[in-house]
């Protein structure tokens, strides 16, 4: 979980959201949560999602262009950042809705029905991971 700041600052939080998790926390290498787990979360952001879609078939990342349109519409702050993020880290089209199709699916983690910008700025992060153009300090530029 996320949370984040009027500063579109966030932190990673502990699983019930109560409090940020500290680096014992974040560095610890026993397991801190079993796979089962891991998979109820999963299969309960796909519940959620096949609700959306009507089609228990259907996942984030099948979505056409209407689809995009139709479940991934943000509000002024998720418009703003993905503006900022499409100028500042020269996003094709195709990035664009990657990106709004993993925001989505971090949104269904949350239970939430809205994109909000905590869930832009992960996607943000996320994809920056597989590209070799997107410094990390530039993407903090982006969301910060």
């Amino acid at each position: 979980t996320t949370q984040t700041d009027a500063n579109g600052s966030f932190t990673l939080m502990t699983p019930d959201g109560s409090r940020p998790l500290d680096f014992s926390e974040l560095s610890q290498r026993t397991p801190s949560e079993p796979s089962s787990a891991i998979r109820a979360r999963v299969m309960k952001a796909r519940e959620f999602a096949a609700k959306r879609f009507g089609d228990p078939a259907m996942a984030n990342g099948f979505m056409k262009s209407a689809e995009l349109r139709k479940y991934c519409s943000l509000d002024d702050a998720g418009t703003a950042l993905m503006k900022r993020a499409f100028d500042a880290l020269s996003l094709s089209a195709r990035s664009y809705d990657r990106i709004l199709r993993v925001a989505r699916t971090i949104a269904d983690f949350d239970g939430s029905d809205d994109i909000k910008t905590p869930h832009i700025a992960l996607a943000l992060q996320l994809r920056s991971l597989d590209r070799k153009y997107f410094t990390w300090k530039t993407v903090c530029s982006v969301i910060n």
